[in-house]
C-alpha cells in the first residue's frame, strides 16, 4: 500500500472533489490520477513526470510541500524507471542441406523454352494471316454530303459553368523560422491548387474570453505529444496532448512553451498563428510566447 498514494486519495475524498473537476484545473488525465493515487509510480513515463505530477496534484489539493516530497522520494527514486533488458540467444544448429538434382531444373528450363517459341510462332502467323486478309478486302468510303449554307462544319465548343470564386478572408499564418529555414521553393511543374485548397484553414470564430487583466491563446494538435507550459504567475502544466485537441492558455504577460513533438503544435489568437516549430518527432524547449506593444502576439526561442 502506497502512504502517498492513500494520502493524496484520502484528501481527494475528504474534500469532495472529483475527477473531472481536477483534470479541469490541473490538466491531468484521470488514468494518471488513478496510478497517482495507487502509488503506481514506475508506471508513468519518466521519474520527472511523475515528481511534476505529485507535485501538480499536491498543490491543488492544498497540501504541504515538505510532506509530499518526503513521502515522494520514500517510495519513488530513480532507479525505479531502469528497465532492464535481458538477451536470450537462440542455439546454433546445424541442419544437412538437401541438394537437389539439376536435371529436374534443366528439364522444366527446356519446357518454357518450347511453349514460348511455339507461342511466338503462333502469334506471327496469326498476324501474317491478318496482313493477307486486309490486301484482299476493298474498302469503300463514302463522300461526305455538302452541308447547307456553309462549306465546312463548324465545331461546337462547350463552355464552362461559372464558378463562384469569393472566398473568406483568413488571419494571418506565420511559420516559425525553424520551418522557414526549412522549406524549399516549388517546382516549376507543380500543381495548381483549387482556391478551396490554397486557402489557410480558419481559425476559431474566437478565442474564449480570458480573466480580467489576463490574455488566452489557443493550443492545437496534430499528432501526440508531450507538453510542458510555465506561466509567468509560476503555474506548470505538464500533459500528454492527444492528437486533435485544443487547450486555451490564460496568462498575464508571458507563458514558456516545451514540447516533445515540434511539429505537433500549433499556437494561434484571434489574427496570428504560428506552427511548425521543429522536425517530427523532435522535442524542443523554452519559446517564450508574449504580446508586444502593438499588441501583436510574438514569441522567442530562449537558451
Amino acid at each position: 500500500m502506497s502512504k502517498l498514494g492513500e494520502f493524496l486519495k484520502t484528501e481527494r475524498i475528504k474534500k469532495h472533489i472529483d475527477f473531472d473537476t481536477i483534470t479541469d484545473k490541473t490538466r491531468i488525465s484521470e488514468e494518471i490520477l488513478l496510478r497517482l493515487e495507487a502509488g503506481e509510480f514506475s508506471k508513468l513515463p519518466s521519474y520527472v513526470h511523475a515528481r511534476n505530477f505529485v507535485k501538480t496534484y499536491a498543490n491543488f489539493l492544498k497540501l504541504e510541500p515538505e510532506q509530499v516530497d518526503a513521502l515522494f522520494d520514500e517510495e519513488c527514486t530513480k532507479e525505479s524507471f531502469n528497465r532492464e533488458i535481458h538477451y536470450v540467444a537462440s542455439p546454433v544448429t546445424h541442419e544437412p542441406i538437401d541438394r537437389k538434382s539439376p536435371v529436374g531444373f534443366v528439364a522444366a528450363l527446356i519446357i518454357v523454352l518450347i511453349l514460348v517459341i511455339a507461342g511466338v510462332y503462333f502469334f506471327m502467323s496469326m498476324k501474317n494471316n491478318n496482313a493477307m486478309d486486309r490486301k484482299e478486302t476493298k474498302i469503300s468510303i463514302a463522300e461526305p454530303a455538302p452541308l447547307s449554307g456553309d462549306s465546312e462544319p463548324k465545331s461546337v465548343i462547350p463552355q464552362a459553368e461559372p464558378v463562384d470564386n469569393a472566398t473568406a478572408e483568413a488571419p494571418a499564418v506565420v511559420e516559425s523560422p525553424e520551418a522557414q529555414a526549412e522549406s524549399k521553393p516549388a517546382e516549376k511543374t507543380e500543381t495548381v491548387k483549387t482556391a478551396a485548397e490554397a486557402q489557410p484553414r480558419p481559425l476559431p470564430a474566437s478565442v474564449p474570453s480570458p480573466a480580467p487583466g489576463m490574455k488566452a491563446v489557443v493550443l492545437s494538435f496534430n499528432d501526440v505529444c508531450w507538453v510542458n507550459i510555465e506561466i509567468d504567475n509560476g503555474t506548470v502544466y505538464d500533459f500528454i496532448a492527444e492528437k486533435g485537441i485544443e487547450r486555451t492558455v490564460e496568462f498575464k504577460d508571458y507563458f514558456v512553451l516545451n514540447l516533445g513533438n515540434a511539429a505537433a503544435a500549433e499556437v494561434h489568437d484571434k489574427t496570428t498563428r504560428y506552427r511548425g516549430f521543429g522536425e517530427y518527432r523532435k522535442p524542443v524547449k523554452n519559446l517564450k510566447f508574449s504580446y508586444n506593444a502593438s499588441g501583436k502576439l510574438i514569441y522567442q526561442k530562449q537558451n
